[in-house]
């Protein structure tokens, strides 16, 4: 089962023109090895693509390291603020993936 967050707000200072696909919903998603049990996080506007690029080994993080799972997912209003939440998290230094997947991460500040 895979649990979905929703954290509709626009992240202050994102302003896309017109036309462009920041308008769509964006997503955090974490992915689980079903192998060796490692997550990865990252971002997208299509979950389900993206699970699929993973498994079929197009993404050179994952690579060879799968197959993967989605196991939780995060929405945002649109991908811009879903990227720099990703950035966010990616740049702590202790392992926030296992803090988002068991909600233990405020939302808020990307609201």
């Amino acid at each position: 089962m895979v649990e979905q967050l929703i954290c509709n707000q626009q992240v202050p200072g994102s302003s896309p023109g017109a036309g462009s696909t920041s308008f769509m919903p964006g997503y955090i998603y974490i992915i689980s090895s079903e192998t060796s049990g490692r997550h990865y996080l990252g971002s997208t506007n299509n979950t389900q693509r993206r699970l699929a690029q993973h498994n079929a080994n197009a993404v050179r993080a994952t690579k060879n390291r799968g197959p993967w799972r989605l196991i939780k997912v995060v929405e945002f209003s649109n991908i811009v603020s879903a990227r720099r939440a990703e950035q966010h998290i990616k740049k702590q230094k202790k392992n926030l993936v296992e803090v988002v997947r068991h909600d233990g991460y405020d939302w808020a500040q990307f609201s």
